[in-house]
């Protein structure tokens, strides 16, 4: 019986104006991952110049842990500084955060 070939991995497309792409690799399998680029927001002044590295890393996808190691610090130290970002914003999930923010940024100046 003749073995099945396998064809080599079909190139990965460009994005679409205003998007992002990357691939993930796992078991053998290749994913394409895209992402809309977000607005460049303008963050409240209430927040300190760390909480807002962390709330841009975060409204970007970027996991607590995630944080931690690009920042060099424990994951408890991004944790607290997401638990003050929600008390100074009044909110207390990601969502909310992001909503809020689109809002705000889509309304005249």
């Amino acid at each position: 019986m003749a073995k099945p070939r396998h064809s080599a991995a079909p190139p990965v497309p460009s994005p679409p104006p205003g998007f992002r792409s990357a691939t993930l690799e796992e078991e053998g399998r290749t994913f394409l991952v895209m992402s809309y680029e977000l607005p460049d927001w303008d963050l409240p002044d209430t927040l300190t110049a760390s909480e807002r590295e962390v709330l841009r890393a975060v409204l970007n996808g970027a996991t607590q842990a995630q944080v931690a190691e690009a920042r060099e610090v424990a994951t408890a130290t991004v944790a607290n500084q997401l638990a003050s970002i929600f008390r100074k914003l009044g909110v207390s999930s990601r969502i909310e955060i992001a909503a809020r923010l689109s809002r705000s940024s889509s309304e005249p100046r």
